[in-house]
């Protein structure tokens, strides 16, 4: 019979990432990365966990909780309009890589 290990560990947890923290805390989770990126600050966490998200929304962000209250339609269109902003941001910067700079970072994120 194995003994489980002491230490947890983050792979053998499956955390996936929560579509209702896109209104809840300000968060995506863009296609090309693994870390929760905020939409406010455009900052990453390090894991996927509510917790790690709700911290940071918390602490760096109460005056947004403030002027766009949990389920207004306020909210809704400027969580959209952060939306569309990071992913115009994005597809700027995708579009201003070269082929062989796209070749080297998918060799670094394999490695």
């Amino acid at each position: 019979m194995m003994t489980p290990s002491k230490r947890r560990k983050f792979d053998n947890e499956n955390r996936l990432f929560q579509e209702e923290w896109i209104e809840q805390y300000a968060f995506i989770l863009p296609t090309s990365s693994s870390n929760p990126h905020c939409l406010i600050c455009r900052q990453s966490i390090a894991l996927v966990k509510s917790s790690s998200l709700k911290r940071h929304y918390e602490s760096k962000h109460n005056g947004f909780e403030k002027m766009y209250k949990q389920g207004t339609e306020e909210r809704k269109k400027k969580i959209r309009l952060l939306t569309s902003q990071y992913e115009r941001l994005t597809m700027i910067l995708a579009s201003t890589m070269t082929a062989q700079e796209k070749a080297t970072e998918c060799s670094l994120r394999i490695a």
